[in-house]
């Protein structure tokens, strides 16, 4: 038994070859011991699923927000971990100063031991933060490298991480607080309510109604994007799409400008909203 990319159990043969599902028990078989092995695994596939959804969240979360942990925690967590384990074989891991700043980066091989770009033996210092890096962390040639061993080995990620879309600001954004390069996009308002499962906030104004939902990136920075024609929260699917004409930061007591944000959390902010499906008035 092997899980794959979004932790669903596959049943291998002896020879390793994947199956549909368990072998069909033959005559001479425990009648009692293989419906037992049968239930198990039906109940091992409807248990991986309602976790896979809650821990690739997590970890993708971990990625956005750059968490960090100990080695020590990395270890038991993730790398003793029966289940967690066979996600952090398909990821890229950082190794951060106390800084912040990226240091090296490793992955865990099918042994579960670590290995570095050139798929050689890792020595993770025991007082290390690790984290999952981020594309933007990585540098050009560490991405290459840790993707030509992802592709050698056909290890599938479980969300983008070395693929990961990236955005930065136009010279002309740079300095004020006010983007509009969304302006002409028009989206569903389904797509639009998504939003707030990801952090976002809808704004209720006079008579119920919605014009925009906020983002928080800091205890006084927020981020603002507008909404038209908004929509009703007692019916928001009664106005079908949206339009965007502002993603605006905002700030309590400041006048900000976005070159203030890190350029991770930036690239993310950007990226929520490009991902969003553009649809046709």
């Amino acid at each position: 038994l092997r899980f794959d990319e979004s932790l669903q159990p596959l049943v291998l043969d002896a020879q390793g070859l994947r199956l549909k599902d368990l072998p069909k028990p033959l005559p001479s078989d425990d009648e009692a011991l293989a419906a037992e092995a049968s239930a198990r695994f039906k109940q091992l596939k409807k248990d991986a699923k309602a976790t896979a959804t809650l821990q690739l969240q997590r970890l993708e979360r971990a990625l956005v927000t750059q968490r960090r942990w100990r080695a020590q925690e990395f270890r038991l967590f993730y790398v003793q971990h029966p289940l967690m384990r066979h996600l952090a074989a398909r990821l890229v891991w950082g190794v951060y100063t106390e800084a912040g700043a990226l240091s090296t980066a490793f992955r865990v091989a099918e042994d579960f031991s670590l290995a570095d770009a050139q798929d050689q033996a890792y020595a993770l210092p025991d007082e290390a933060l690790v984290g999952i890096a981020h594309p933007l962390e990585l540098p050009p040639a560490l991405r290459t490298a840790f993707g030509q061993v992802f592709g050698d080995y056909e290890i599938l990620q479980p969300f983008k991480q070395l693929s990961r879309e990236t955005h930065a600001l136009s010279a002309e954004e740079a300095d004020g607080a006010s983007l509009t390069r969304f302006a002409r996009k028009q989206v569903a308002t389904g797509s639009a309510l998504g939003l707030t499962q990801r952090d976002w906030r809808a704004n209720v104004g006079d008579n119920a109604h919605v014009d925009s939902l906020s983002k928080p990136l800091a205890p006084d920075l927020w981020v603002e994007l507008q909404l038209e024609p908004g929509w009703s929260s007692f019916a928001p699917l009664d106005e079908p799409t949206q339009r965007l004409p502002e993603l605006r930061l905002c700030a309590s007591d400041a006048h900000p400008a976005w070159t203030q944000l890190p350029p991770i959390v930036l690239s993310e902010l950007l990226r929520e909203i490009e991902l969003l499906p553009a649809v046709k008035a």
